[in-house]
């Protein structure tokens, strides 16, 4: 088995971004949102919205984004508003009246504070008209059908091992983590997570069901979006507690049964 060490994570790592792709990005799944809150509860999608409305009150002076025509979220200019105030505040750019075009460097911590937390803001909405749990359900249905949206069959990898150059990126572009990576076979590898920014962002949040939901969740069908007959297992997170995370990828093409390595070869892995 071949085993790799990779510790990533920097405290003060930067990343630099494009605040105008970022915003028109948030306003595209603050729709999806909406719009699948208004599938689902069509006579409660205005209690979800009061919600988010009480957050911060409407500011004229916002920028607005250009959004479609029949972008539901246009029938809530506050919560346009409430967004933009929010992602700018955090990136330090509240006082511009225009978004710049070109890219500026900020902490990944701030990043992910600006990322995460307007998603659970959505996901927090949602206990207007349900209990948590019930929200965590009906926001991770949401992520999920977000992931499968955007699939695309042209981008399928033929195998496990071409995940890792992306991963590679991932971590040297993020600096966020630190890991033990593994390959058992062609049909199985893995990442044991020791460290992670994300976590580190969520717990201060003090709600690791929602953060989960959140932050952890994607994992599983993004994992189906690089290839249909790859799985991930992954019972234990950081976000839950666990001393690590536990990903385990398997390749059905290759591995007839799908069985999660136990706990002595994660405990093992050093």
């Amino acid at each position: 088995m071949d085993v790799k060490f990779s510790k990533n994570y920097v405290e003060n790592s930067t990343l630099a971004i494009n605040v105008k792709e970022f915003l028109n990005l948030v306003m595209i799944r603050i729709n999806f949102f909406l719009q699948k809150v208004m599938d689902v509860y069509p006579n409660k999608v205005h209690l979800v919205v009061n919600e988010l409305d009480s957050t911060i009150s409407y500011n004229e002076n916002s920028i607005m984004m250009e959004l479609s025509d029949d972008s539901l979220i246009k029938k809530y200019p506050n919560l346009i508003s409430l967004f933009s105030h929010s992602i700018l505040e955090h990136f330090g750019l509240l006082k511009l009246t225009t978004i710049p075009d070109d890219e500026i460097e900020i902490t990944v911590e701030t990043y992910l504070k600006t990322a995460l937390y307007y998603q659970y803001t959505l996901a927090k909405s949602l206990l207007s008209i349900m209990n948590h749990s019930s929200a965590v359900k009906f926001f991770q249905g949401i992520i999920d059908d977000e992931i499968k949206k955007e699939r695309d069959p042209k981008k399928y990898l033929n195998k496990l091992a071409d995940m890792n150059p992306e991963s590679e990126k991932f971590q040297e572009r993020c600096r966020s983590h630190d890991v033990i990576e593994f390959t058992i076979n062609e049909g199985r590898q893995g990442v044991k997570v020791l460290k992670c920014k994300w976590y580190e962002v969520m717990k201060e949040l003090d709600d690791p069901i929602m953060s989960y939901a959140v932050a952890c969740h994607y994992d599983f069908e993004a994992t189906k979006s690089m290839s249909p007959n790859f799985i991930l297992t992954r019972p234990k997170t950081l976000m839950m507690g666990d001393d690590y995370c536990d990903f385990c990828y398997h390749d059905t093409q290759i591995v007839n049964h799908v069985k999660h390595p136990s706990e002595e070869f994660w405990k093992d892995l050093k």
